[in-house]
């Protein structure tokens, strides 16, 4: 070991790893499910929630946003007595 290093117990037993810690099944098992998952993900949403998350949403954060903004504007404006 260098001067510069330090010894560390946690990265020493995390260097003695093996570099695969799970078999072949198991993995293409872990990747299938994955992948299972993200197809069901995709499925289409009822026009509800669509309409909420491309409509409802964004203005919500807009206003909100804005009117935080316009409050913090006045305070800075009557703290510097304008």
């Amino acid at each position: 070991m260098r001067d510069d290093e330090v010894k560390d117990d946690l990265l020493t037993a995390l260097g003695q790893l093996p570099a695969v810690d799970v078999d072949d099944w198991r993995r293409e098992h872990v990747r299938l499910g994955a992948q299972a998952e993200l197809r069901r993900a995709g499925t289409r949403v009822s026009w509800l929630a669509a309409a909420y998350v491309r409509v409802v949403e964004p203005i919500s954060v807009a206003l909100i946003s804005g009117s935080y903004l316009v409050w913090a504007v006045q305070r800075v404006l009557h703290f510097h007595g304008f």
